[in-house]
């Protein structure tokens, strides 16, 4: 589903303190006695975000000297035990991961400002503090062409995820507005590859072919031991017969010996972004908007991308 309305504004923790000033953000801590931090136990099995951001939420909290309650919402589907729980009684919400709408029309029914940190959804009248997806694509096409790769595929779930596909419409349209530059590579297939919902045999199959990507943007670090397999299976090496950019920048990969490029969301900044802007929407009585916040991707260069002859 397409957010058509929302409002995107980069972000980081310095941003919002600059925008606002620290003495505001500080006076609005003061009155601030407690937070409510939800988070969905589906979502929160990716421990490399959630639960850095988690603690990082804590941290702060505690520095402020603010309680703060935790709420463990049961996978997609919330129906509140009680509205006269005390952690419904909060001076804000803060969500973490995937939510379900009926938290959001439950803070709307007690006046409670709120802001989620989803990296994979954005639901309507909920502010949203994700990655810089777009760019992120543009940089991976840019970084390939730059290295004069002409077979391009991206890969990923993009009508899963709107973090996913908001990577490929940038991906795609870095290549869209550089047409001449590409031809004047020779190329000699134009096509992308979209290697999203497919099997792993048919991603064989294309990855076998003597007109295959030299190239892959993969959409997410988690489906990046499912690509490498394939390429094995095929006997190509990254990044000597094709070249890889990923998403994440996760830990686990690393220790696999997979040394790939991959993007960097800073958690501090994502956990940071929320809180500082929840306090702004307290002392203003804010109660959902379409705000977007968003924090810069950096390309961690692990040499996976090589000149392609």
């Amino acid at each position: 589903m397409l957010h058509l309305n929302r409002i995107s504004q980069k972000a980081s923790a310095e941003i919002i303190t600059e925008t606002y000033g620290s003495a505001y953000l500080n006076q609005i801590a003061k009155n601030v006695k407690n937070i409510t931090v939800f988070i969905n136990d589906t979502g929160f099995k990716n421990t490399n975000y959630w639960q850095k951001i988690l603690n990082i939420l804590l941290l702060e909290l505690k520095r402020f000297n603010i309680e703060c309650y935790l709420y463990i919402v049961d996978g997609f589907d919330y129906e509140a035990s009680s509205k006269t729980d005390r952690r419904l009684a909060s001076d804000g919400y803060i969500f973490i991961g995937i939510m379900p709408k009926s938290l959001t029309k439950l803070a709307h029914e007690l006046a409670v400002p709120y802001i989620s940190i989803d990296m994979t959804f954005t639901i309507d009248n909920c502010p949203n503090v994700s990655a810089d997806n777009m760019s992120a694509g543009r940089k991976a096409a840019e970084m390939f062409i730059a290295h004069g790769h002409r077979r391009l595929a991206f890969m990923g779930g993009i009508d899963e995820y709107s973090s996913y596909r908001k990577r490929f419409q940038g991906f795609e349209k870095y290549i869209n507005e550089n047409k001449d530059l590409i031809d004047s590579l020779r190329l000699v297939d134009d096509r992308i590859f979209n290697m999203f919902n497919v099997s792993v045999t048919e991603v064989r199959d294309i990855m076998s072919k003597p007109d295959r990507p030299t190239a892959i943007f993969c959409s997410s670090d988690v489906i990046l031991p499912r690509l490498k397999k394939i390429l094995d299976d095929v006997g190509l090496m990254i990044p000597h017969n094709v070249a890889v950019i990923s998403f994440d920048n996760l830990d686990l990969n690393a220790d696999k010996g997979m040394n790939i490029n991959s993007f960097h969301v800073s958690k501090i900044d994502m956990a940071l972004s929320a809180l500082y802007q929840l306090f702004v929407f307290i002392d203003r009585k804010t109660v959902g908007n379409n705000l977007d916040l968003i924090i810069e991707a950096t390309l961690v260069d692990r040499g996976s991308v090589i000149h392609y002859i």
